[in-house]
């Protein structure tokens, strides 16, 4: 009768035992599944801690930093997350921790947005003035070229003049020794000019120095070199012809000057022109060929004027 009796007790002791085991079951099983939530969410706070852009050296150092000190509130979390036995108290230190965790990430996006902000309106304000900077870069070219440009022509003329004659001289030089080519030079002179100019006046003197130019041009090959070397005196180098061809040329262009018809306010003007020729050797300097053909010039002149000496 003692044992019947005692069998309900220890029923019910049994069934209480079934019901804490599936309650701490349940609650084991409560902890692991908010565990893992808990894992997914460090996860992906990590990912928020670390993988920002950062603009500068500074905002690296101030990155490591923050990353530190979540990386240690994380470990500290897991840690006491261990230790839990209950659901109610880690879910508290928990969302406690996280709540910490999420304010400073959100602290330092903000810092880190406003330091971008500010990078990208500085980087904004110098790309504007690097613009600015280039335009006035180019302009100042352009009038530096244009400077050149007008610095190596004749103003009168339009032909290029003495600088750039010595400029073309040097090249050209340069080119005949190293491809052991022909390369003549001729002096020209208006004859009689200062004649011109005192029975006519300047201006007249003017028109014939432009008409020679445009005649002296007009018989060039496109490889020629025209240049007014100054006063009523031009220049002429001719790359791959020796002096018997340049004097050939030359002949031409005097006819053609002095059959040309020049008129000065319905006078007519007799225009001549003479030229003194010659070639470089390979000994020459610029200067050394220009004395013998200066020289040749002055033979030119003395012999009668409206003529062509080689020398």
């Amino acid at each position: 009768g003692k044992t019947s009796s005692m069998m309900p007790h220890f029923d019910e002791t049994i069934a209480l035992l079934f019901d804490i085991k599936k309650h701490i079951q349940a609650e084991q099983q409560a902890i692991t599944q908010f565990l893992t939530q808990l894992s997914n969410q460090l996860t992906e706070l990590g990912q928020q801690a670390s993988g920002v852009y950062l603009v500068s050296k500074e905002q690296s150092k101030k990155r490591n930093l923050h990353d530190q000190s979540v990386s240690s509130q994380m470990i500290d979390l897991q840690e006491k997350s261990k230790n839990a036995t209950t659901l109610e108290p880690l879910k508290l230190l928990v969302n406690t921790h996280l709540a910490d965790i999420q304010q400073q990430i959100e602290g330092y996006q903000i810092q880190e947005q406003t330091e971008r902000n500010k990078f990208h309106l500085e980087l904004k304000t110098l790309s504007v003035r690097i613009g600015e900077l280039e335009q006035e870069s180019s302009h100042l070219k352009k009038k530096l070229h244009i400077a050149r440009q007008q610095a190596m022509r004749d103003q009168l003329t339009g032909l290029p003049n003495r600088m750039a004659y010595d400029k073309q001289i040097t090249a050209e030089i340069a080119r005949f020794k190293r491809y052991d080519t022909s390369l003549s030079i001729l002096i020209w002179d208006i004859d009689l000019f200062k004649q011109i100019n005192d029975t006519f006046g300047h201006k007249a003197g003017d028109k014939t120095l432009v008409m020679i130019a445009k005649l002296l041009v007009q018989h060039c090959r496109e490889t020629d070199f025209v240049s007014r070397f100054g006063g009523e005196e031009f220049t002429m180098l001719l790359p791959d012809t020796q002096v018997q061809a340049a004097l050939q040329v030359a002949n031409k262009i005097r006819q053609d000057i002095e059959k040309t018809a020049f008129n000065y306010n319905g006078e007519k003007l007799s225009i001549t022109i003479s030229c003194g020729i010659t070639q470089f050797n390979k000994n020459d300097t610029a200067e050394s060929a220009f004395i013998r053909a200066d020289k040749a010039l002055y033979e030119a002149k003395n012999n009668g004027r409206n003529q062509c000496v080689i020398v």
